[in-house]
């Protein structure tokens, strides 16, 4: 091994420590951070998580150095997924009863198993027949699965797919589910289940974000109003924004 002897350092800069540069589960976004303890890590930027190496990097380097500065990295640019939509309608309405629609009942995306799945190429996705809402086969890429919007049913979509975009078990994951829609609106056998696809998908182009509310406005003054100011969340990304 080779040494470098670094006590010719001033003092200061060997109390700054590492500059640790990556992904967290929360905490601010391209902000250097001083951290000086792993509680005060997990505070600001989450605990231990698989995906990422940098909290168990600043665990163990805080075992023999006083601080450490924190960088956390999150997306740029955005990217553009494909999705399916599973919509829930009446059987009347299949012939123009009126009054109904179809409501939307779980938005599917693609799992890390298989990230780029285009799940709007045609024939990528179909439902059987019989189309019942308690349970039907949904075929996705050529595999077969029973799914159910009956929340009690082993088949319930969440329970078949999951919830997790880590997953690699399935090809898809379940993005966004209505499960107070789909139980208070007492669905029964009569209720179709229908599947579209689409390869614009949600609109994800677009940079990392912080959460904010509307503008605290003032008293009508004049005869208008004027924005005061907002507040933003300390924390970026969809820890504090989904």
């Amino acid at each position: 091994t080779r040494e470098k002897d670094l006590s010719f350092l001033p003092q200061g800069i060997s109390e700054i420590g590492a500059a640790i540069i990556g992904p967290t589960k929360k905490g601010p976004a391209f902000v250097p951070t001083q951290i000086s303890s792993f509680g005060e890590f997990q505070n600001i930027f989450g605990d231990v998580d698989s995906r990422f190496y940098v909290p168990m990097t600043v665990q163990e380097y805080l075992k023999s150095a006083p601080s450490v500065t924190i960088v956390r990295v999150l997306g740029l640019g955005g990217y553009q997924p494909s999705s399916i939509r599973l919509s829930l309608t009446a059987s009347g309405s299949q012939s123009g009863s009126a009054g109904a629609s179809a409501q939307v009942g779980a938005i599917l995306h693609p799992s890390r198993a298989n990230s780029s799945l285009d799940l709007g190429a045609a024939a990528m996705v179909t439902v059987d027949a019989s189309a019942d809402w308690n349970a039907t086969t949904l075929t996705i890429n050529s595999v077969a699965k029973t799914i159910s919007f009956d929340t009690g049913s082993d088949n319930y979509v969440t329970k078949v797919f999951g919830s997790d975009p880590q997953t690699t078990n399935t090809n898809v994951y379940v993005y966004k589910e209505y499960k107070e829609f789909s139980s208070q609106h007492g669905f029964d056998a009569t209720t179709l289940l229908s599947a579209a696809s689409a390869s614009a998908g949600e609109d994800f182009t677009n940079d990392y974000a912080v959460a904010t509310t509307p503008y605290l406005i003032s008293q009508l003054s004049g005869g208008g109003r004027k924005n005061l100011f907002k507040v933003n969340t300390r924390s970026h990304g969809s820890s504090v924004t989904s």
